[in-house]
This record gives structure tokens, C-alpha cells and sequence, in this order.
């Protein structure tokens, strides 16, 4: 009794394997309609829970197989089937998500998208067109069809990264959009305006003009430079608010000399600040903050001379108080009293 209800699961299992393969069969004859993909995904979807729910009665019917010490039954097609569904679901999904994407970034205002997801996103749906196109163009060649028409499509888009790039620049400044406005022949950009779109854009010229897309690029570049140049900047000011000059009191003469260790550590940051200033003063996007480099050089300067000299004033006053032990008292009283005046 047993095993008949063991062979009518195996045979339940095997009909709904054939019943399956012939509904995904279906797909491999299925034309290209980019307009009404859901209903195919949804269709699907539905196969894939049919297709996992075999995959776990083939488990438990192994399982009561092996309990009863009868022979496992095998069913090849699962992997064969599984590997096409696959491949199927990937593609129609990628075609619901292009469909999607696209009516996304082309509506929105540009200034809605974020560059970096937009190029990731776009990338990732063009690899995975590509590879579902190299498996299928030899078997089946209405899937493949979609697969490149899909990547047609978002090679098709991909021009669109530059302007999306650099229109969506965070380091654009006044200046930069007032260049960016005479290169599009508009009198100003409002970033909260949803017509600026990128069909808007398009019939501006500007991807017909590879010149003036260039120039875009250039601007974007340019600000990202200067910006860059600028945080350096910032960033060398603000490493000397953590500086500190230490001392310690120098014997009982009442004053304090610099620690040799402290010096050093110091004079080694204004060696590699005076360093990066003087590199970027030459730089040909430091010309907006050239009179805070210079500044800023000027200052590191004053400061290499003035520790310089402390040290050796340091180096002599001490020397000087060392060499007052051997003298008399009310000369080495005077003198040290001079001393301490001088370095003070």
C-alpha cells in the first residue's frame, strides 16, 4: 500500500514536470512587447512557486525513499528546467525594470537622480541584457531578440550618464552654473522646476552637440577640481588647531623652553603643508582661492622662520645658564636675571 502511494507521488511529480516545461516552453516563442511585460512576469511567477513546490515533494518523496530502503528516484529534467526558467524570469524581469528605470530618469527632473545609482543601475542592466543574449541566441532567438533590444536600449540611454553627471555636480558653484547657463543659452537653471527633465535637455541640443556637451563635462570638472583644492586647503588650516606648542618649566629660572620632540613633530607638518600649498598654487584650479593659498603659505613661512629662531635663542640662553654655574653667586644672579629678560 505504501509503495502504490509512493509510485502515484512520483507519477503526480512527473505530470506536473511535463505540464511545467510545456508552460515554459511557451516563453521560448513568446514576441518581443516591452509595452505589457507584468502580465508575463506575473505568469512567471506563478511557474516558479509551481516549479519550487515540485522541487520540495521531490525532497520529502526522497526522503520517505531512503526511510524505506527503496531506490531514490531521480528526476533529471529539474535542473535543465530550472536553468531555462531562470534565464526566462531574468529576462522578463529585466525588462519590466528597464521599462521602469527608463520612464523614471527620463520624466524626473534631472536634478531628482542621483549620478552614482543611475550609472550602477544602468551598467548592471546592460551586462545582464548582454549575458542573457549570449545564452540564448543559439537556442532561442525570440528571447534573445529582447535581450538585445533591452540593451539596445540602455546603450541608448547611456549618453545621457555625462549630462546626468555633471548637472547633479555638488560642487557646482554660482559661478559654474552662470557658465553652465550661457553654454545652454538660458537666462538662469531653477533646480526645483520639473521641466528640466532629460527630454528637456535633448531639445536644447545637447546631445547632438558633442561640443557643448564637452563643455558641460568641463565645467562639472572643473568645479569637482577647484572644490577638491579648496578641502585641502581647509583641511591643513584646521590639522593646526590640534597643534599644540609644549613646554616645560626650565629648572627654577621662573620661564619655560619648547619640548625638542614637540618641535620637531611641528616642523615636520609645515614642511609637508608648505609642500602640498606650493603644489597647488600651481594647480590651474586654485585661481579662486589663490589669495587664501597665498595667505596661507605666507603663514606657514612666519612660522618655520619664527620657530627657528626660538630655537636658537632657546639653544643660547640655556647654553648661557649652564655656564653661569661656576661663577659667583651675585654675577650668576645677575646674569641668569638678564638672561630670563632677554629670552622673555
Amino acid at each position: 500500500e505504501l509503495e502504490r502511494k509512493l509510485d502515484a507521488r512520483r507519477q503526480n511529480i512527473i505530470n506536473q514536470l511535463d505540464l511545467l516545461s510545456r508552460e515554459i516552453d511557451k516563453f521560448k516563442e513568446r514576441e518581443v512587447d516591452l509595452a505589457g511585460e507584468k502580465p508575463n512576469s506575473e505568469i512567471l511567477a506563478g511557474l516558479g512557486e509551481v516549479l519550487m513546490k515540485c522541487k520540495s515533494e521531490i525532497v520529502d518523496l526522497n526522503s520517505k525513499e531512503a526511510t524505506m530502503g527503496a531506490g531514490i528516484t531521480d528526476f533529471p529534467k529539474i535542473p535543465q528546467l530550472e536553468e531555462t526558467y531562470n534565464n526566462f524570469q531574468k529576462l522578463w524581469n529585466l525588462s519590466n525594470q528597464v521599462k521602469d528605470a527608463l520612464n523614471k530618469w527620463s520624466k524626473s527632473s534631472i536634478f531628482d537622480l542621483e549620478p552614482e545609482k543611475v550609472e550602477t543601475e544602468c551598467i548592471d542592466m546592460l551586462k545582464l541584457s548582454g549575458a542573457l543574449y549570449g545564452k540564448m541566441n543559439k537556442i532561442y532567438p525570440k528571447p534573445a531578440k529582447k535581450a538585445s533590444l533591452l540593451r539596445d536600449r540602455m546603450n541608448n540611454f547611456n549618453k545621457n550618464i555625462d549630462l546626468i553627471a555633471s548637472m547633479c555636480n555638488k560642487d557646482l558653484q554660482a559661478r559654474h552654473w552662470k557658465i553652465l547657463c550661457e553654454i545652454l543659452g538660458l537666462p538662469e537653471i531653477i533646480k526645483t522646476n520639473p521641466m528640466f527633465n532629460l527630454s528637456y535637455f535633448e531639445g536644447l541640443g545637447v546631445f547632438a552637440n558633442k561640443d557643448k556637451l564637452e563643455r558641460l563635462k568641463d565645467v562639472a570638472q572643473r568645479a569637482t577640481q577647484e572644490a577638491t583644492n579648496e578641502k585641502s586647503l581647509n583641511d591643513m588650516i584646521a590639522q593646526w588647531d590640534t597643534l599644540l606648542f609644549q613646554t616645560k618649566e626650565w629648572k627654577k629660572t621662573g620661564t619655560y623652553v619648547l619640548l625638542g620632540s614637540n618641535v620637531d613633530d611641528i616642523l615636520v607638518v609645515q614642511e609637508e603643508h608648505l609642500l602640498k600649498t606650493q603644489t597647488m598654487k600651481g594647480s590651474p584650479f586654485a585661481e579662486v582661492i589663490r589669495p587664501r593659498i597665498i595667505e596661507w603659505e605666507q603663514w606657514l613661512d612666519r612660522t618655520a622662520k619664527a620657530m627657528d629662531e626660538w630655537k636658537k635663542l632657546q639653544s643660547s640662553w640655556t647654553g648661557l645658564e649652564l655656564s653661569l654655574i661656576h661663577i659667583s653667586e651675585p654675577t650668576r644672579r645677575y646674569a641668569t636675571s638678564y638672561a630670563v629678560l632677554c629670552f622673555k
